[in-house]
C-alpha cells in the first residue's frame, strides 16, 4: 500500500496522539512494566501539549491513500528526533523508514550535519538498521517511572 509523507498541521493532531496512543499500549509488554506503561501512554492526554509541540518542531505524517495518519514523527532544531511511529498495524511496512528519511531532507534543508535520538528499547534496533549508532544509556524519570534512554546518533554529513 502506498503513502504519503506530508508536514504535519494542527488538524493532525488528535489523530497523531490516538496514533501515539495506541502504538505504546501495542508495544512489546516484556520489556517494560505496567507502569512504565501506564506513565508513557499518559503523554498522549493533554492536547495542548501537543499543538505547542507541532508548534515548535517539524513534524511529518505518513497517510495511507484514503488520508488516514500510519505514522509521524518530529524533528528538533538542534537535529534530536524526539519522535517516531508507527501505527502498530502498519509496521514493518517500511513507513517508519520512509518518515526518517524524508527527516534527513529536512535537515539537510535546514543544515544539520548530525541527527540524534534519544529511544527506548524498543526503538533502538530500528536506528541501528538505519545508520544510527549509540552513544551511551542513560535513566531517564517519567512522572515516576524509570526508563533505560538509548542515545544515538548519526552523522548525515560533516560540518
Amino acid at each position: 500500500m502506498k503513502h504519503t509523507i506530508r508536514k504535519a498541521t494542527n488538524a493532525d493532531v488528535e489523530a497523531i496522539r490516538f496514533l501515539f496512543y495506541e502504538t505504546v499500549q501495542a508495544v512489546d509488554k516484556t520489556q517494560y512494566t505496567e507502569l512504565q506503561l501506564q506513565k508513557w501512554a499518559a503523554m498522549h492526554a493533554d492536547e495542548n501539549k501537543w499543538k505547542r509541540k507541532l508548534a515548535e518542531d517539524y513534524y511529518l505524517v505518513a497517510t495511507n491513500p484514503a488520508g488516514k495518519i500510519t505514522g509521524f514523527c518530529s524533528l528538533k532544531a538542534n537535529g534530536c528526533i524526539d519522535m517516531l511511529y508507527t501505527h502498530p498495524t502498519h509496521q514493518k511496512q517500511g513507513i517508519a523508514k520512509a518518515l526518517l528519511y524524508n527527516l534527513h531532507d529536512v535537515a539537510d534543508e535546514k543544515h544539520i550535519a548530525k541527527l540524534f535520538t534519544n529511544t527506548s528499547a524498543a526503538g533502538a534496533t530500528f536506528f541501528e538498521k538505519n545508520g544510527f549508532t549509540v552513544q551511551h544509556v542513560a535513566d531517564k524519570n517519567l512522572d515516576g517511572a524509570c526508563f533505560a534512554q538509548i542515545v544515538m546518533d548519526k552523522r548525515l554529513w560533516l560540518a
